[in-house]
């Protein structure tokens, strides 16, 4: 019953993202300049009809390019609010994102955030890719860098991963394996410990690396750590940490209460009056 937010721009040109951004970041002039070609070769490459035609090609690529870059936005803020709000919760937690595709042209500063924001909530983020047709009869005409562009989002879903120690599953048709191999993944974990230095308390953020000397083991760590200054950070009260418990989404059993009963005689009466005192 979950309801997509994705829609379908409406194009003049047949562009595929690929060469959307190649045409507007000049990533790849190769392609760029076969694709002004290929959409305004009707056209003497020194008419006034090439030159608008190119300008109308070049227009309608910054149009796609951002389109995907507000889709991905929207992604990466939707998912910033899932990881604070799993802030509360203490202990290690499991995401599983399923996901077509997050189309990421570059290193991907784009999902910086999100790594931090994992680090510091303790979530982890598994990601699962369902995969594409290669023809969809809702399209007119496939993309002319369809592989160019499956690539593309197949990246930025790895990268996802990678960054918040997560691990990546492309599904075809049967996503039983995938969820079978997280369950085994997710029920048992080593916990680490570092011991930090001095130089380590400047609030600012540390590599690490943890390997093992396990063949065929496959290690997911965080990348780095980053310890706040004392004067950043706010010691929590009591009412704080009552807060916080009441907002947690299971029910708190470890907590611990101290308990004192007391029985007298109640007066001018024959029932007993029991006085219990509590201390959370």
């Amino acid at each position: 019953r979950t309801v997509g937010l994705g829609r379908r721009s409406t194009q003049r040109f047949n562009i595929g993202i690929y060469e959307a951004f190649a045409i507007t970041t000049s990533s790849d002039t190769v392609v760029a300049l076969d694709s002004v070609f290929r959409l305004c070769g009707r056209f003497p490459p020194s008419s006034v009809e090439f030159l608008e035609c190119q300008l109308e090609v070049s227009q309608e690529a910054s149009t796609i390019v951002a389109d995907v870059r507000q889709q991905v936005d929207k992604s990466v803020r939707g998912l910033e609010g899932l990881i604070n709000g799993l802030r509360e919760i203490e202990g290690p937690k499991s995401l599983v994102w399923i996901s077509e595709g997050l189309f990421i042209d570059g290193p991907g500063v784009e999902l910086a955030s999100l790594e931090r924001l994992a680090g510091e909530a303790n979530v982890t983020i598994s990601v699962i890719m369902i995969d594409r047709p290669l023809t969809d009869v809702t399209e007119l005409a496939p993309s002319p860098t369809r592989r160019q562009d499956r690539e593309g989002e197949t990246r930025g879903l790895e990268m996802m991963a990678g960054m918040t120690r997560g691990t990546f599953y492309r599904v075809a048709a049967n996503a039983e394996a995938a969820f079978q191999r997280l369950e085994d993944e997710l029920s048992g974990y080593y916990l680490l410990a570092i011991e930090m230095g001095a130089s380590d308390r400047d609030g600012k953020r540390h590599p690490i690396s943890v390997s093992v000397r396990r063949r065929g083991a496959n290690v997911r760590a965080r990348r780095d750590f980053q310890i706040a200054l004392e004067s950043q950070t706010r010691k929590e009260s009591a009412e704080d940490r009552l807060l916080r418990t009441l907002r947690a989404p299971f029910a708190a059993t470890d907590l611990p209460l101290r308990l004192a009963t007391y029985a007298y005689q109640e007066p001018q009466s024959s029932k007993v009056r029991v006085l219990m005192a509590t201390e959370i």
